[in-house]
C-alpha cells in the first residue's frame, strides 16, 4: 500500500449512535469528538449500537470510507492519541501522517482482517 495516491485535503465526519457531527479536517479532531461522544452518548450502551452505528468517516476526493469504533480506537491507542483503560484522549498526542491514515483506510476498505493487520504492523507510540 506505501506510495498509494491520496486528497491529502480529505475531511472525516464522526458518527455516534447514527449522529453525525463535522466534518474534521484531522483525524486527532474527528477522534476526540467521536471518543468524546461515545463516553457521553446514553445510547451508547449496548455493543449493537458500538458496532452497527458508531464509527468515523474518512471523505476524499473520490472516495468516502468509514472506520469502525474498534478500529478507530485501536489505531487512536497505536498512534498515541488514546491511553488509559478507559481510553482517554492524549491532547499531546501528534495527529497521524495523512498517508498513514489513508492507508488505514484502504485496509479497512480491503477488509476487517487487513485493517487490524495493518495496525498491529505499527509501531507503538509511547504515552506518558
Amino acid at each position: 500500500m506505501g506510495g498509494s495516491s491520496f486528497d491529502s485535503s480529505a475531511t472525516y465526519i464522526s458518527t455516534v449512535a447514527l449522529a453525525d457531527e463535522g466534518p474534521f479536517t484531522s483525524f486527532k479532531e474527528a477522534l476526540k469528538n467521536f471518543i468524546g461522544r461515545m463516553k457521553d452518548d446514553q445510547n451508547v450502551r449496548s455493543l449493537q449500537i458500538i458496532e452497527t452505528a458508531c464509527w468515523i468517516t474518512r471523505i476524499g476526493e473520490n472516495t468516502s470510507i468509514a472506520l469502525s469504533f474498534y478500529d478507530c480506537r485501536d489505531f487512536g491507542y497505536r498512534v498515541g492519541l488514546l491511553r488509559g483503560e478507559d481510553a482517554s484522549f492524549n491532547e499531546e498526542g501528534s495527529e497521524p501522517e495523512a498517508s498513514l491514515v489513508y492507508e488505514l483506510y484502504i485496509a479497512c476498505a480491503i477488509g476487517k482482517g487487513d485493517a487490524e493487520d495493518f495496525i498491529e504492523s505499527l509501531p507503538k507510540v509511547k504515552t506518558a
